[in-house]
C-alpha cells in the first residue's frame, strides 16, 4: 500500500477525512444547548473549552487534506516528469510532505483557536418543575467572545484571518488542482509514447494502466474538492468583507453550522 509517494500521501488525506468526520458525528450525536433546557444545565467551561478546541483541530485536518489533495497532483506530475528521480517517488518523501502540511496546518489553527475566548454571560437556573435542583441552584452560562486583539479596527485581525484561511485553504488548491490535473494529463500522455519504445507490450500495458488509474483518482480529488472547498472559500472572502453587516451575520451563522 505505500508503495509510492502518492499512497502515502493519500493515506494522510484517508486519516484527515476520517478524523474530520468523526467529529461532525460527534457533534451531531452529543448536541448540547449552550445556554441549558428547562432540567439540563449548560455545558462547563472546561467542556465549552474543549469543543472549541476540536472544532479547531477539525478546521486544521481540513484544510491538511485539501492541501494533501494539491500535494497528490504536483507529487505524481514531479515523479512523471523526472522519472529517474527516484526520490521523489519513494513511500519516505510523500510522509515527509504530510507531516510537513499537518504542522503548517496546525499552526494556523493555533490562530484560529485564539480568536476566541469563553466567559460567563449569564446564569442558569432549572425550573422549578425540576425536583433534582434546590430552588436556589445555579449554573454560569459561558459564551463565546472575540479576543480584543480580533476586535480592534472593527475586527480587521479576524478579517484579515478570514482572507488568509479563504486563499491558503481554499481558493488557492481549488485553483492549482485543476491547473497540476491538466499539466499531468499531458505529461502522462508524453510518458506512455515515450515508454512505448523502451519496454515490451504487456509491460507498457500495465504502466499506462497504473498511470491511467493514479491519474483518475487525481482527477476524482479535484473535482471534489472544487465543489465542497470553493463555495467555502468564497463565503469567508464575503464574510471579511461585510463582517460588520449584522444583516448578513446570520447567513454566516448558518453556514458556519
Amino acid at each position: 500500500m505505500t508503495t509510492s509517494s502518492v499512497n502515502s500521501i493519500m493515506i494522510g488525506i484517508a486519516i484527515c477525512d476520517f478524523l474530520s468526520m468523526a467529529n461532525i458525528i460527534r457533534v451531531e450525536f452529543e448536541t448540547i444547548d449552550p445556554m441549558g433546557t428547562e432540567c439540563t444545565p449548560p455545558p462547563s467551561l472546561s467542556r465549552v473549552n474543549f469543543d472549541w478546541f476540536l472544532t479547531s483541530i477539525h478546521n486544521g485536518l481540513r484544510r491538511c487534506s485539501s492541501w494533501l489533495g494539491v500535494l497528490i497532483a504536483l507529487v505524481r506530475y514531479l515523479v512523471i516528469k523526472h522519472v529517474l528521480n527516484y526520490r521523489i517517488a519513494q513511500p519516505r518523501f510523500g510522509f515527509i510532505l504530510t507531516f510537513i502540511s499537518f504542522f503548517l496546518s496546525c499552526f494556523f489553527s493555533v490562530l484560529f483557536y485564539s480568536q476566541f475566548h469563553f466567559d460567563q454571560i449569564s446564569t442558569w437556573h432549572p425550573n422549578p418543575s425540576c425536583t433534582e435542583y434546590s430552588s436556589e441552584w445555579s449554573e454560569p452560562v459561558y459564551g463565546q467572545l472575540c479576543n480584543k486583539l480580533y476586535e480592534m479596527q472593527e475586527g480587521l485581525f479576524h478579517r484579515i484571518q478570514l482572507v488568509v484561511e479563504a486563499v491558503i485553504g481554499k481558493l488557492i488548491p481549488c485553483v492549482l488542482l485543476p491547473i497540476l490535473t491538466g499539466l499531468l494529463i499531458c505529461n502522462l500522455k508524453t510518458f506512455n509514447k515515450n515508454i512505448g519504445t523502451e519496454v515490451f507490450a504487456d509491460v507498457r500495458h500495465i504502466r499506462a494502466h497504473q498511470n491511467e488509474r493514479i491519474t483518475s483518482v487525481v482527477i476524482f480529488i479535484a473535482i471534489t474538492y472544487i465543489i465542497t472547498e470553493l463555495p467555502l472559500g468564497i463565503v469567508y472572502i464575503v464574510d471579511a468583507i461585510w463582517h460588520n453587516d449584522s444583516n448578513l451575520q446570520w447567513i454566516f451563522f448558518l453556514i458556519y453550522e
